[in-house]
């Protein structure tokens, strides 16, 4: 029968090898964690950039050519979107770490799981910065009223009730007007009234010079019809052109035939 002193000695020596098998399952499963490096993560964000970067020449290419100066706004957002991919990307880099850290003393399913919820934190950003980069900005609102085919009559004007996109922003006005190659004369002069919410009008004359001394159309177009179109004023606010009457103002002439269309152009203003 063992005495109490060989009895001691066995129990420690169970105790040391427990705690040696306790080291060695440590110690193997930090080594099975493996080391995930920012890199890939660097490369898709890269490739998510250069995406982002095609889709806004896309967008600056559909563009009129009256908001193409606005292009710089876009150029900003593809910039921000750029920095703050790095800083998403150099945030990951440091957290990966500490989670790699995490995962040798807590296993691999907590590292995993940390790391899942830091990607999806990155890719939610990257929307987010997309989307209040790609919106698109305000084009402008064309409203174009047909003419019948006896001509244009002198006291019959032409009403029309701009629908703007933001009550807070100033807007330029043109008018247009689209016209055929029998048209008879060189230029048609216009009366624009600006009219305010509250009834107030603005009298704008203005002229369009449809063609020049040579008998060549100045208007853009091709085939039977021609159009052309000439800014009546800049820096309007909504409430100061909440609807527009375009009277035509030529004299001797009862009715004014070969114009087909006549109608306004609300461009965004832009300042400078």
């Amino acid at each position: 029968m063992p005495t109490v002193a060989a009895r001691e000695r066995s129990h420690v020596s169970l105790v040391n090898r427990r705690n040696r098998v306790n080291r060695a399952n440590r110690v193997a499963s930090a080594k099975s964690v493996p080391h995930v490096s920012s890199r890939p993560r660097a490369s898709v964000v890269s490739a998510t950039i250069a995406s982002v970067s095609r889709i806004l020449r896309k967008v600056e290419s559909r563009l009129s050519s009256a908001d193409r100066s606005k292009t710089a706004t876009i150029a900003v957002s593809a910039r921000a979107i750029s920095d703050r991919t790095t800083a998403l990307v150099a945030t990951e880099a440091t957290l990966t770490q500490m989670a790699t850290q995490s995962a040798a003393n807590k296993g691999e399913g907590l590292f995993h799981s940390g790391l899942h919820r830091l990607w999806r934190v990155l890719v939610v950003g990257m929307m987010m910065a997309c989307t209040v980069a790609c919106q698109s900005p305000e084009k402008e609102q064309s409203i174009f009223c047909d003419l019948p085919d006896e001509g244009w009559h002198s006291k019959a004007p032409l009403r029309f009730e701009p629908n703007y996109k933001d009550s807070a922003a100033t807007y330029d006005i043109a008018v247009a007007v689209r016209h055929t190659w029998q048209y008879r004369y060189t230029q048609l002069p216009l009366l624009v009234d600006l009219i305010t919410y509250n009834g107030q009008v603005s009298h704008y004359a203005v002229t369009l010079r449809l063609a020049d001394e040579h008998g060549n159309w100045c208007g853009s177009g091709f085939g039977p019809l021609y159009q052309l179109s000439t800014t009546v004023a800049t820096g309007v606010s909504p409430q100061q052109a909440s609807k527009i009457v375009v009277w035509p103002r030529m004299e001797g002439v009862d009715y004014i035939e070969c114009v087909n269309n006549v109608g306004i152009v609300v461009r965004p203003h832009i300042a400078g």
